[in-house]
Parts: structure tokens; C-alpha cells; sequence
């Protein structure tokens, strides 16, 4: 099957094309135009400039669909996360998947931000059956957005995916040692995490959601049957915009 995922909860939107499991192209920081470079597989994965959502989703896209000599046409599910993150990040991305999918049939699945997160994390360390993830996001105002997740005995994440808020100091004082915590809502409390709780911390290439990653929960989801509806389906802001509130 193939896929088109997009990642724009935070200020840098990214996309990928994946066939099922196989990354085919997927957007990267730190490069000035698209190139190939070597999957860790072997395989060939073309990636491109990450830029802000508002201004280059759509070039992106583009870019990599000529890069893999895929048409649009091709494109059979579109993966999306649908927050918490950015709300200008969240429209943009929720309304291009929708709008893609209207015109060429696709199917459409959204995938929740810290879930993105906490695979991450879960993957990147090895963590074994009952090790909890505890996932947050900037929520602006001194306060975080959260979900906790933990390993179950197979090895997978285990978590009714319950988006909270809180404040940042709150949150912390909650953290216990044995817990993995992980997300960019990490980066203004650095210079407050000491002691064990340091300990805790899962490495920076963790925290920021991957198109990848949003890729291959959104084709698990598809092959269990819980894509989302075309028309019904929109951001999880979680609360109201400095603008409405």
C-alpha cells in the first residue's frame, strides 16, 4: 500500500511516502534541497528540507512524489497527526490530508501526536514489558500537554491515549524514577530536571514526532480497520487558541 504521511503539530511540518512498512521518502533537517541518502535497511530514502508548515507542505509533498516517480493518483492512505500540537500546524495538516484524499480517493487516518512520541521513545531505547512513557508537548501558558503509555508483556504500547493538561511544575513533581519521560514540552523544564529524575529523560532524537513514525501507526490502524471518516475528521486542539480564549 502507499502512504503519504504528514507531521505538522510543531513549527516544521514533515512528510513521507512509505510502501506498508518500507520508508520510500521522508522529509529531514540539516539539508538545503532533496537528495538520497541510505536507509538503515540498505534501501534508498530521498529526503528534503524541513520548512513551516503554512509556507512548503504541499512543495514538500511534491518534491518527494518526483523523487520516488510517484503520482498522486498512486497514493492510497494518508496518515496525519491530528494534535495536540500547533493549531496553525494542525489545520494546515488536517485540511491538505483531507482535501489530497477528496481528490484522489485515498483513505485517511489520524494519528495522535504523543502516541507518535512515545513510539518513538519506545523503539529507540529497547524498553522492555512494564516501563512507563510518559509523553508531553508544549501547551504555552506554563503548562504541558500529556498521555502516559507503558510496555505490555508483548512488547507493545498500552495506553487509552487520554490527552491532559497540566502545569510544567506539577507534571514534574509527578515523574517517578522509573519513568521514561519524552516529548519537546521537555525543553524549558532542562535546566529544572536533576537527580534521579535526569535519569529518566529518553534521549533528543525522541522527542520530536517523525512523518515516519506517524506512517507506520497509521498503516497498523488501517489494516485494523480504525481509519477515520473524510468529513468527520478534524484537530484535537484540546482547548481554545490564545485568540478565542
Amino acid at each position: 500500500m502507499r502512504i503519504l504521511a504528514i507531521e505538522s503539530s510543531e513549527r516544521l511540518a514533515q512528510v513521507a511516502l512509505f510502501d506498508d512498512f518500507t520508508s520510500v521518502a521522508e522529509t529531514s533537517t540539516g539539508v538545503t534541497g532533496p537528495h538520497v541518502s541510505p536507509d538503515p535497511r540498505g534501501e534508498s530514502a530521498v529526503s528534503a528540507t524541513r520548512l513551516s508548515s503554512s509556507r512548503s507542505l504541499i512543495p514538500q509533498i511534491q518534491t518527494l512524489l518526483r523523487a520516488a516517480q510517484w503520482e498522486m493518483r498512486e497514493v492510497e492512505l494518508i496518515c496525519v497527526t491530528v494534535g495536540p500540537g500547533s493549531f496553525t500546524g494542525l489545520r494546515i495538516g488536517v485540511v491538505t490530508a483531507k482535501s489530497l484524499c477528496y481528490a484522489v480517493g485515498a483513505r485517511i487516518v489520524g494519528v495522535p501526536t504523543l502516541e507518535v512520541v512515545a513510539r518513538q521513545t519506545q523503539q529507540k531505547m529497547g524498553l522492555k514489558a512494564g516501563r512507563a512513557i510518559k509523553t508531553i508537548l508544549n501547551a504555552q501558558r506554563q503548562q504541558v500537554f500529556f498521555s502516559e503509555y507503558k510496555v505490555d508483556t508483548a512488547g507493545n504500547l498500552a495506553g487509552d491515549g487520554i490527552v491532559e493538561i497540566q502545569g510544567r511544575a506539577e507534571w514534574l513533581a509527578s515523574v517517578q524514577p522509573k519513568d521514561v519521560i519524552s516529548g519537546s514540552g521537555l525543553k524549558p523544564l532542562v535546566t529544572e530536571i536533576s537527580g534521579e529524575i535526569a535519569n529518566c529523560v529518553a534521549p533528543h532524537d525522541c522527542w520530536s514526532p517523525s512523518a515516519s513514525m506517524v506512517a507506520k501507526i497509521g498503516f497498523e490502524r488501517a489494516n485494523q480497520g480504525r481509519e477515520d471518516d473524510l468529513w468527520s475528521i478534524q484537530p484535537n486542539y484540546y482547548r481554545p487558541s490564545y485568540a478565542e480564549s
